[in-house]
């Protein structure tokens, strides 16, 4: 048996909060390679396990969008610019985002299970006049 590291999805964002019209960056950290999905959402829903998953789905599927996808480079770090439209009638919403990543080397024919995808930490920006 061999040990294969990973480094546990993660997210972060250079802002709490943004004013209507404004822009920041959201930084998606993981493995080398991995295929990392971003997905926003307006609003939490009930938390989520699923088999072969590791962490928990904080999105609420039903305002639940794709905001891109990514295979991260050999640095592991990849950085997204969120563009929050000028609708006045956003101030107040909070956006919460959370990425999901395929580790790279797993084995699809391994004998025993293995989880092959992780849930990282939800990250949320309120918007602001």
């Amino acid at each position: 048996i061999t040990f294969d590291a990973k480094t546990f999805a993660s997210l972060a964002s250079t802002v709490q909060q943004v004013p209507i019209g404004w822009s920041f960056d959201i930084t998606l950290d993981g493995n080398p390679g991995g295929y990392q999905v971003l997905y926003m959402s307006l609003r939490t829903g009930p938390t989520s396990v699923h088999p072969g998953v590791d962490g928990s789905g904080m999105l609420d599927t039903s305002s639940l969008f794709k905001l891109m996808s990514e295979v991260l480079p050999a640095s592991g770090t990849f950085t997204r610019t969120v563009h929050v439209p000028g609708t006045p009638a956003l101030i107040g919403s909070t956006l919460f985002f959370q990425n999901v990543e395929r580790f790279p080397s797993i084995a699809l024919r391994q004998l025993t299970p293995a989880n092959r995808f992780a849930i990282g930490n939800p990250v949320l920006v309120t918007i602001t006049p």
